[in-house]
């Protein structure tokens, strides 16, 4: 039986493979197309629409003035992937410098609602800027945010909450471009939830905080679970932190912090203070 049960997984596993598709987004395609290499879709948001777990999205070099927003999961061993092409750089612009966007750069939010769950997705290669946060999250789960320059977005450079977060050898630099926000609010990265590893990070310029540890409280309303709460189990080692401009290097912020490792960081005037 138990035989069975492994060849039926590694031939499902096997399916699923064979029938991912690549998307592929270039300045010059239209949405009418399918997506392959020599018919590309213009719009990111497009793939984003129609792309399901083990789905790969690849786009050609060029700035995409839009917002990107991601309703659905990816699988384990199967995600989404939203990447640019190989040797080429991506720009995701909802909007003008300094000026209030109409979104944000990458939001992640359930078809269901910003309430559930929604996980699996690889963002990577990317530049993201002028958007209202960089990337948003609501209750995202093994979400992978790797090798981005996430700069001068009017809020934060990457907001939510979730559980299993990577955000690996990335550029967020420069955000809190709002002047109309108290500049205490407006920070690098503004986190809640369970198991997030913050590595390898520059982390640079902007307005308050580098990274604040947000341990908000449970709340059934709006959270999926009690994992996308408080601030559990993670670990901010490797980064550089320096020349954030209000406030402190790293903020871990209220009661429900447990297991907070933070280790071989190099920190450099932030706010006037070398540090946490």
């Amino acid at each position: 039986m138990k035989q069975i049960l492994w060849l039926f997984t590694l031939l499902m596993s096997m399916a699923a493979a064979v029938f991912a598709e690549t998307y592929h987004v270039a300045a010059d395609g239209s949405d009418e197309n399918p997506g392959d290499k020599n018919r590309p879709l213009r719009t990111i948001q497009k793939a984003a629409d129609d792309a399901r777990a083990g789905d790969t999205i690849l786009v050609r070099g060029g700035t995409y003035r839009e917002n990107v927003v991601f309703r659905f999961s990816g699988r384990q061993g199967g995600p989404i992937v939203l990447k640019s092409y190989p040797g080429e750089k991506a720009v995701i612009q909802p909007g003008q410098r300094g000026k209030k966007p109409p979104g944000h750069g990458v939001l992640l939010q359930a078809l269901e609602g910003y309430q559930k769950p929604i996980g699996w997705i690889i963002i990577e290669g990317l530049e993201i800027r002028y958007g209202w946060d960089g990337v948003k999250i609501y209750n995202a789960h093994d979400v992978v945010i790797r090798n981005c320059n996430i700069h001068e977005n009017y809020n934060q450079g990457i907001l939510g909450n979730g559980n299993r977060v990577l955000i690996d050898r990335n550029i967020i630099a420069g955000n809190g471009t709002n002047k109309e926000t108290a500049q205490n609010l407006v920070h690098g990265i503004y986190a809640t939830g369970t198991a997030f590893t913050i590595t390898n990070n520059l982390i640079h310029s902007n307005t308050a905080y580098g990274i604040q540890v947000a341990a908000y409280d449970y709340k059934e309303d709006s959270m999926a679970g009690p994992e996308y709460a408080e601030a559990k189990n993670w670990l901010i080692a490797n980064n550089t932190i320096a020349f954030n401009k209000n406030r402190a290097g790293i903020v871990i912020w209220q009661d429900g912090v447990e297991n907070c490792i933070v280790q071989n960081n190099i920190f450099n005037k932030n706010g006037g203070v070398n540090g946490i």
